[in-house]
């Protein structure tokens, strides 16, 4: 990324060039990491919180500049139609133009400013992101543990009943619906448990292993999240699918010794193993 450069060419055109301030709307923008952090209710690592308040500051002012009261350009057209209605010129013409023109220079500055800090906010971010996303997702890991607890817990108190038998489910005693309530409870957890996780993967930019800069992320990561390692240690095991009753699903999750979390660098190790196992460029999940 060309770090742009603090300067004013004072021969350009304010009447027909719009100023830097005024066609910089949406160049700033927050890091990814920070917009999942800000989005979730997970707390952010110390890390990065002097990054993520950094950047509202600088986005606040950003829009502050966007509302100045009056460009150059917008002095001007009014002048013309004030004469036109024959209005006389203000007196002090000249020292309007020169104050609106100084203000229009300064805030070209200010936007020139904030596009270097902000390089070099995301400097700071690429030195911290991913040590802050491995924080975050063990975060995560300590609510899967939980999950996986209160799941074995449900699984034990059905005392096998077969969820499948409409009869028998229907003749469970109280502490076995007790159980069923709670698995149909847990599985949005699960779900959005992995949902962040995969968001905050994404986030700090990571590319699995075999990926080229040229690629487009996105559609690696498909194929990384569609193989399920980053739920299954064993890459070469069956998951559960995804469509399975959550009582059925539960008891299998329940009984595996290679559900994990794992951080980016474990995740990227997997996903390196998948590709030397399947046909090179032709990634094929475990389960499909």
């Amino acid at each position: 990324m060309t770090t742009p450069q603090l300067h004013h060419d004072p021969n350009r055109s304010r009447t027909n060039a719009p100023t830097v301030a005024s066609t910089m709307s949406h160049r700033l923008q927050r890091h990814p990491l920070a917009d999942f952090i800000r989005n979730s209710t997970l707390t952010a690592p110390d890390t990065v919180t002097g990054l993520i308040a950094a950047e509202d500051r600088l986005i606040d002012l950003e829009q502050q500049i966007q509302q100045r009261p009056q460009t150059l350009d917008e002095f001007l057209g009014e002048t013309v139609s004030d004469l036109v209605a024959g209005k006389p010129l203000p007196d002090d013409i000249g020292v309007r133009v020169s104050e609106i023109a100084a203000a229009e220079q300064a805030a070209d500055q200010a936007a020139l400013a904030m596009q270097q800090i902000q390089h070099r906010l995301r400097s700071r971010w690429d030195t911290t992101a991913h040590d802050a996303a491995d924080e975050l997702l063990e975060h995560l890991r300590e609510d899967l543990t939980s999950i996986l607890t209160e799941a074995r817990t449900a699984v034990t108190a059905l005392d096998g009943l077969d969820v499948q038998d409409s009869e028998a489910v229907a003749e469970a005693t109280d502490k076995q619906r007790a159980a069923l309530a709670a698995l149909k409870a847990l599985r949005p957890r699960y779900r959005r448990l992995r949902s962040q996780q995969t968001d905050i993967v994404e986030a700090v930019y990571e590319r699995p292993d075999s990926a080229s800069p040229h690629d487009a992320t996105a559609w690696r990561w498909k194929h990384v999240w569609a193989s399920r390692i980053h739920e299954f240690e064993n890459v070469y095991a069956t998951a559960p699918k995804h469509d399975t009753r959550d009582v059925l699903w539960f008891r299998e999750l329940t009984t595996r010794t290679d559900v994990w979390l794992p951080n980016i660098d474990d995740l990227r190790t997997s996903w390196s193993e998948i590709q030397h196992w399947h046909s090179p460029g032709k990634p094929n999940p475990t389960n499909a």
